[in-house]
């Protein structure tokens, strides 16, 4: 659904399952300054853990816009008992940017931005990305293919007790 003429198919089908095949990316865990998570929840959200999740990505055939590569961010949150991610950032690049903003928006509540560029390569066991929004560097990472550099990063990019995986992104797939 990625052309300005659109069938009346495509249209009774937009985001009713939505899918975003065919994706290749990278999912990071890193933990921040004590307080610093509690200081970005809002009111009534309560703080779990100091650790900022998100993941760097690809996607080359949405079935909701033309390919595009997005980087968001994550923290996990607690209300009335129930752990959910808790949406702190994301932005988007390519030719799908504009269907992916709106969608994440209306659809998912993600408030998407748009990027100047996104890159997300892999050459061999070596991932990298990085995020450019308004001239500036505002996100690189470099890493290799393998185990992960700290025990507790496993349990930091599983799904939480609880969580309804269907309302969040954990992860995403590829080589």
């Amino acid at each position: 659904m990625a052309a300005f003429v659109v069938t009346p198919e495509d249209i009774k089908n937009f985001l009713v399952k939505p899918s975003a095949d065919n994706q290749e990316g990278i999912l990071f865990a890193y933990e921040t300054n004590p307080g610093a998570v509690e200081s970005v929840l809002p009111a009534g959200l309560n703080h779990v853990d100091d650790v900022v999740k998100g993941y760097a990505v690809v996607v080359q055939d949405p079935s909701f816009s033309a390919p595009y590569m997005e980087v968001s961010m994550f923290v996990n949150a607690e209300h009335d008992g129930i752990v959910q991610p808790y949406f702190l950032a994301g932005a988007v690049h390519g030719p799908g940017t504009e269907s992916r903003m709106v969608m994440g928006t209306q659809a998912y509540g993600f408030p998407l931005k748009r990027a100047e560029d996104i890159l997300v390569r892999r050459q061999g066991d070596r991932i990298y990305f990085s995020l450019v929004r308004r001239g500036s560097l505002l996100m690189e990472l470099e890493a290799q293919i393998g185990e992960f550099n700290d025990g507790k990063a496993a349990d930091a990019l599983a799904a939480p007790a609880g969580a309804q995986l269907g309302k969040a992104y954990y992860g995403v797939s590829g080589d």
